[in-house]
């Protein structure tokens, strides 16, 4: 069968960013050429990212558009830009829309960043070590070593390391260019000697020669815990739950294909809640080779010839994922709500929707209602629910937590406004479990429940 693909026309508008060494606003050649500077499209907000060589290309429909620099960490426009253009042809290709920089660091910047898929004990598992020099200067004699721990073994690495000692493996490069990037995909196993939930870590320093702009980004660590089986899509977030306004968020989505062909294009795609900061995103580490777009409040990262195999055929490279941080608005009232969850699509399937990770502005206190079960003690379940001290069941819930004595989260669930919810019990060894509902408004409502044996 023959499929016909009709994609909408569009205009091509390209040109490159660059150091403006002798500050005259031209692009003269030989002048540094700047990679991942980000490219503001308006209207619409769309953004764009200069490649690995400095280079960048948008495309725009029939209209009146203005393209500016965004905010670089190191960067500062030098002449002020915003370069307009009127698109009157579709089909074409008009280049030479550049854009100047100075450096506010005559630096260096080197930033490491770690990831992995989860830790299963007794399986491999996929770990990236992505360096970068996000400064102005370039970094020579740079090491990047990293801390494997007893319980991670490294199998095997896209880029075989220099050398070893103990648990560390260290990397050489003569030299990082700015805004010069890599990742290193290495295969690793985790030790049957590893318990359940047990925190394993990971800890990488990369470091060159000479002064570094910004030294707290050199150093990482990450951790996971020791897991069994879990679920291959889905949505983390680091911290969870109450966070202080203008506090950064770590966002992981995990993929993973499980049916019975190759993947040819994944794409991942995250709308992201308004009371985050836009331009605070930072891309970190990557599973593999990809595309990455900014629309309005929508991060789309896409995976171009894949070629992903299934988890039947190829079990540890079904996996992949995507990392980034980004910061809540500092002007957030106490009790906004941050729910975030992501789409991500497999060829041409539709869309595997993520669990919802939830996060509200202010800390936590106790709400006006008591908290009540049915039946309490219980063998296998109870209703829990928040009442007021007229005894109406009125509010409106967001999450539910259950812990054992030792403080361990046994249960977790998402309630989106429910009024209610039924525990099972199954699974739970007997004894008292602390439960905890939070509500809409960020409060929470607290009680203990009992579970008899069966």
């Amino acid at each position: 069968n023959c499929h016909a693909i009709h994609e909408d026309k569009s205009a091509e508008i390209c040109g490159v960013a660059y150091k403006d060494e002798n500050n005259n606003c031209v692009y003269d050649e030989g002048e540094t050429l700047i990679a991942n500077r980000e490219i503001i499209v308006q209207p619409g907000d769309h953004v764009v990212y200069t490649d690995g060589s400095g280079k960048y290309s948008a495309h725009l429909g029939l209209g009146d558009f203005s393209l500016s620099l965004g905010e670089g960490a190191y960067w500062s426009s030098s002449c002020d830009e915003t370069l307009n253009t009127t698109v009157t042809t579709l089909n074409t290709t008009t280049c030479g829309f550049n854009f100047a920089s100075r450096s506010t660091c005559d630096f260096p910047d080197l930033k490491v960043t770690v990831s992995s898929t989860a830790h299963r004990v007794g399986f491999e598992n996929l770990l990236t070590i992505r360096y970068e020099n996000v400064g102005t200067a370039t970094a020579t004699g740079v090491s990047l070593t990293v801390d494997f721990g007893d319980k991670v073994i490294p199998v095997e690495s896209s880029l075989a390391w220099n050398s070893e000692s103990g648990t560390d493996k260290s990397w050489a490069f003569p030299e990082i260019l700015p805004g010069e990037s890599g990742i290193i995909y290495i295969t690793d196993s985790i030790s049957t000697a590893a318990i359940i939930d047990e925190e394993l870590s990971v800890s990488a320093t990369l470091y060159g020669v000479e002064s570094d702009c910004y030294e707290d980004d050199n150093f990482q660590v990450y951790s996971s815990p020791a897991v069994g089986a879990f679920d291959p899509n889905d949505i983390a977030v680091t911290p969870e739950g109450h966070i202080k306004a203008g506090e950064e968020l770590t966002y992981k989505i995990r993929f993973q294909n499980v049916g019975n062909a190759p993947v040819s294009t994944v794409r991942v795609e995250d709308e992201l809640p308004k009371g985050l900061d836009m331009n605070s995103v930072v891309v970190g580490a990557v599973s593999h080779a990809y595309r990455f777009e900014v629309d309005n409040r929508k991060l789309t990262w896409t995976f171009e010839n894949i070629n992903m195999p299934d988890s039947l055929t190829n079990e540890p490279e079904s996996h992949g994922y995507v990392y980034f941080k980004v910061k809540t608005r500092k002007d957030l009232e106490k009790g906004f709500q941050l729910p975030n969850k992501a789409a991500i699509f497999f060829d041409a399937m539709a869309p595997v929707i993520t669990n919802e990770v939830l996060n509200f502005i202010g800390r936590p206190k106790p709400g006006n209602g008591s908290i009540t079960f049915s039946p309490n003690p219980t063998i296998e379940e109870s209703l829990v629910m928040v009442k007021d001290k007229d005894g109406f069941s009125n509010h409106k819930l967001s999450r539910v937590e259950v812990f054992d004595f030792t403080g361990k989260k046994v249960i977790s669930v998402d309630l989106g406004g429910r009024e209610q919810y039924m525990i099972n019990s199954e699974g739970l060894e007997s004894g008292c479990y602390f439960v905890v509902l939070t509500d809409m408004q960020g409060d929470f409502h607290s009680g203990k429940l009992l579970v008899g044996n069966r």
